[in-house]
């Protein structure tokens, strides 16, 4: 075969799109996009689960993930499946995606460039970034795999936590985590200081078996600190990563939420909602959870700016949580039962909004004319 035919016969086969099976999808705490945290593990109490059936295996999936139980931690990979710029899958887009004579809806729909959270409107590549809207809405997470059951028919069920995924998330691979080749070091290391630290960590797990574990202090003394690293300009670069500079200067936000409050009727809404629970079963953990999702601000650019004293909602698990931040204290206010999804509608969610705001604004102005109406202290 020539070359040029051996080119054109890797290019009819590159235009085919791939289709993959959906592994499971996972049932997660989070019911909505509102509140889940933008990476994995930052949150370690959000849990959810994964029940394996695809294809034509609805029994019998535990086999796929026989081995798996001996890993911490596993990658997830999957679909941005609540993203507004997909177009529903026809024959006709279909066709044109595979002959490559015609854009599908959702590739004329694609922008090369977006706008990441944090950046404060300033737009990069969407390839530079980990945002959901690029050219195949993949994605990948890191999360702890706590432990593997499975259910009558021996199809394996992963429960796990510290996830960034919203419920019903399409899980399309999955595979271990392994530090000795997934973990990239930020700085190298001179070889010989590298054997010694690797050589010292062997021999410390060794003695541990026959003798007593060092306290905390002995064993952070014979590590070197960070300012003692020797660096080495020798060392493979490739074993090493570096960050873009845009991303090390980023803008962080102005104002951050460092405390958590509950009310007394928040506290009790969480008792009283845990026997409904499947993820938790104490307060906790709930507590905790709320705290944790709550000092990363949830709330977008927007209503941190224009809308501060207002009430945000997150719904989490059975908890719709109504919160107001005050400069950097945010409280829980009120938590109600959103076991069966929202008991609203959109219309009465807009309408209960509008009261909210209503009244902040009528005891704003009762805040100031009392304020006017006391008479000073001269007179």
């Amino acid at each position: 075969m020539s070359t040029s035919a051996s080119s054109s016969t890797v290019q009819q086969v590159v235009r085919k799109s791939f289709q993959f099976e959906v592994l499971g999808f996972l049932e997660s705490v989070f019911k909505q996009k509102t509140g889940c945290p933008r990476q994995s593990l930052i949150v370690p109490k959000a849990r959810g689960r994964l029940l394996l059936k695809f294809g034509g295996f609805t029994s019998n999936t535990q086999h796929f993930v026989e081995g798996l139980e001996g890993f911490s931690h596993i990658w997830l990979f999957w679909v941005f499946h609540q993203n507004n710029n997909l177009a529903a899958p026809n024959d006709e887009n279909d066709n044109a995606a595979s002959s490559g004579t015609e854009l599908t809806k959702f590739q004329m729909m694609q922008k090369a460039k977006v706008r990441p959270p944090r950046m404060n409107g300033k737009k990069i590549g969407s390839l530079s970034c980990r945002a959901p809207y690029r050219p195949n809405p993949l994605g990948m997470s890191v999360v702890k795999l706590d432990r593997i059951e499975r259910d009558e028919n021996n199809n394996a069920i992963l429960h796990l936590s510290g996830i960034d995924l919203v419920d019903g998330t399409p899980i399309v691979d999955i595979k271990p985590y392994i530090p000795e080749y997934d973990m990239v070091m930020e700085q190298p290391l001179s070889l010989p200081l590298l054997k010694e630290i690797v050589k010292k960590y062997f021999e410390e797990n060794s003695e541990n078996s026959t003798k007593k574990r060092k306290t905390d202090e002995e064993t952070s003394s014979s590590i070197p600190s960070a300012s003692t690293v020797e660096l080495d300009d020798s060392t493979d670069s490739n074993l090493f990563a570096k960050v873009a500079d845009w991303m090390e200067n980023m803008p962080r936000k102005q104002q951050e939420i460092t405390q958590v409050k509950f009310t007394e009727r928040s506290l009790e809404m969480i008792e009283t909602l845990l026997k409904k629970s499947t993820f938790y079963k104490t307060v906790d953990e709930v507590k905790s959870l709320f705290e944790d999702l709550i000092k990363l601000d949830p709330r977008s650019k927007y209503r941190r700016e224009k809308c501060q004293e207002e009430l945000f909602g997150i719904h989490v698990d059975v908890f719709n949580i109504l919160c107001r931040v005050n400069e950097n204290v945010c409280t829980i206010e009120e938590i109600e039962d959103w076991s069966n999804g929202s008991p609203y509608t959109k219309e009465e969610l807009k309408e209960r909004t509008k009261r909210h705001r209503n009244a902040m604004k009528e005891a704003k102005l009762k805040q100031q004319e009392s304020s006017t109406e006391q008479p000073s202290k001269d007179e």
